[in-house]
């Protein structure tokens, strides 16, 4: 039996791991009992002591000796702790999921990332290895007075590198075990977790951290066509992402091998013709994906108006008055409250705006056109394409249709928790559980949930890098206990 089972072995396992290693205490700490950034006044609401955007404790030598030489940590931390994913290696489906999209940077600044040991550890990375090249500094008019800086973000590849840094600073190379996490089933002391090769393994205490394992939103037009298409033509965001991980193909030669086929077929206009529906950052990476595959003419259909912007929240959860946000968030004692507030800051898909840029080129050229405020009313296919009525008044034939409209979050949905719940029921609130302040699924369960049904006690980015961190800290002193 193992103390600690951790399902996952994304950038939210990592976080963990690393804040469990490293004994230095972070000031910066997202917790409401972290007494360096909040205080509950006579009311009762939080507040926060800090005005200013999180600075560096160390030198950029003594960051420098750290990322060379490791810093202070506890190894026994990790005598009796197991790590599972299906792909055996640290951040493998992370990686794969941005390498699929042709994503070139990462969304979120330099300071958010899985090293717990200080939050300029990156950037100090990238100076050491005279990669500051790839951190790029952003603008795009978003400075004001919620947030000033600093607008840097790394690009893939260092990110990924600076990870790998991270994994062999703390020994962690050859510590995932490979295998598919299908049920977790309490019992007494501890939990039973089972995996799809008839495995068993027994934990006291069980971390789920597997970041976005919600599932996949099918539109209503869609789901009659969506499970009886075997030949490829109609796939969802996370089908391509798979396609890849399975196979070691990639988006582009996903499109490339489509367009090679559609080039047989003797329907005129539809040959190179690609729909993209969604109105998120994924529906614009896989268009400029699919517009340098060879796609001639590509339809992105947009539910709503195209929202441009660099980050993902409001701007207030990102800069200085971050802290402002979640010291409110903290004080609401109505979960309810405070699912508005997850759903309400995100605000649906947005895009960069460097990404946007490319679409616009792309509609200068005429390759693309988007058709905004606009839903699919029909979706038929004949013989070798898809003729789809938009409710704007245009009919579209095609041969590809890619479906980038997200992923349901819903507790209830998810194998991993269907036991769970009928053995130890907790509240559950617009499909988020009501979990403790340390993340935990009812106190004494001993099981700990990370990502984005966390979103009630973390806050709107609770799937992001920011709640990797956050709930790290929340879950670490807990295990060490």
């Amino acid at each position: 039996m193992y103390d600690v089972v951790i399902i996952g072995a994304g950038p939210h396992a990592l976080s963990l791991l690393s804040r469990m290693l490293i004994n230095t205490p972070d000031k910066y700490e997202e917790r409401p009992d972290n007494k360096s950034l909040f205080f509950k006044n006579k009311s009762g609401v939080y507040k926060t002591k800090v005005k200013d955007n999180p600075q560096t404790r160390n030198t950029p030598r003594q960051l420098s000796t750290y990322l060379r030489k490791g810093g202070v940590i506890d190894e026994n931390v990790l005598n009796n702790i197991c790590v599972i994913d299906r792909h055996g290696g640290w951040m493998t489906q992370w990686s794969k999921q941005f390498d699929a999209l042709g994503i070139s940077h990462l969304r979120s600044t330099s300071s958010i990332h899985p090293d717990a040991f200080d939050l300029h550890t990156l950037v100090q990375f990238a100076e050491d290895h005279r990669r500051e090249g790839e951190l790029l500094e952003i603008d795009g008019g978003i400075r004001g007075s919620k947030f000033t800086g600093p607008f840097i973000v790394p690009s893939l590849g260092l990110f990924w590198d600076f990870c790998k840094s991270v994994v062999k600073r703390h020994k962690l190379e050859d510590f995932v075990t490979k295998g598919f996490v299908t049920r977790l089933l309490p019992k007494d002391g501890g939990y039973d977790v089972c995996l799809a090769s008839g495995d068993v393994i027994v934990a006291k205490q069980v971390v789920v951290a597997t970041g976005n394992i919600g599932v996949k939103r099918i539109p209503g037009w869609a789901r009659d066509v969506y499970d009886g298409c075997v030949d490829g033509s109609l796939l969802h965001t996370w089908d391509i992402i798979n396609n890849s991980d399975a196979t070691g193909i990639h988006t582009s030669d996903v499109c490339k091998q489509m367009v090679k086929l559609n080039m047989r077929n003797p329907i005129n206009n539809t040959g190179n013709t690609v729909v993209i529906v969604g109105g998120g950052l994924s529906s614009a990476h896989l268009v400029v994906k699919a517009a340098m595959s060879g796609a001639d003419q590509i339809h992105l259909v947009c539910r709503s108006s195209i929202k441009v912007r660099q980050f993902d929240l409001e701007l207030e959860w990102i800069g200085r008055s971050r802290f402002i946000k979640l010291a409110d968030f903290y004080s609401m004692k109505s979960f309810e409250k405070r699912s508005h507030v997850v759903r309400s800051s995100r605000g649906g898909g947005s895009i960069t705006p460097y990404v946007h840029q490319q679409l616009v080129k792309l509609q200068e050229s005429g390759r693309l056109i988007i058709h905004e405020d606009t839903e699919v009313w029909e979706c038929n296919k004949d013989e070798n394409h898809w003729s789809i009525q938009l409710s704007n008044g245009h009919m579209v034939d095609c041969y590809i249709i890619w479906l980038a409209t997200g992923s349901i979050v819903d507790v209830t949905m998810n194998p991993l928790f269907c036991d769970v719940i009928k053995e130890l029921p907790i509240n559950i609130i617009d499909d988020l559980p009501v979990l403790t302040d340390d993340l935990e699924w009812g106190c004494g369960s001993g099981l700990y949930v990370m990502g984005a049904l966390g979103g009630l006690v973390l806050g709107p980015d609770a799937l992001n890098l920011a709640g990797a961190r956050g709930g790290a800290s929340r879950i670490a002193h807990r295990l060490k206990c």
